[in-house]
């Protein structure tokens, strides 16, 4: 669900080249959550992410690590990442164009 006022279009993203390359020109994207380190880490499941796009560009992306135990699937933190979470590009990072962006990935 967009923000009043606010075009967006969401989708979720199987193959992670979208976001590989949204990363590589992310001004200060954690280590943490770079592709290649979440490759390296989430060997004792799946990763996926979820990202927000407006005016045809990727703009927040929210990474996740996927777990399965028995017929039950869950978001965990991967094994040796310090930190994951939403990550918002700097231009969009005020108070109410964050709190949109951050709704939209949550929603997805």
């Amino acid at each position: 669900m967009a923000a009043p006022g606010c075009q967006s279009s969401f989708y979720r993203v199987s193959h992670r080249e979208q976001y590989t390359r949204f990363c590589a020109t992310a001004p200060d994207m954690p280590l943490f959550m770079q592709p290649w380190y979440l490759d390296a880490v989430c060997t004792e499941g799946a990763w996926d992410v979820v990202m927000v796009e407006q005016a045809g560009r990727i703009v927040a992306a929210l990474p996740f690590f996927l777990k399965k135990k028995w017929h039950w699937q869950y978001v965990a933190m991967p094994p040796l990442a310090r930190m994951m979470g939403p990550y918002v590009l700097p231009e969009w990072r005020s108070p109410r164009k964050e709190v949109s962006l951050l709704e939209a990935l949550l929603n997805e």
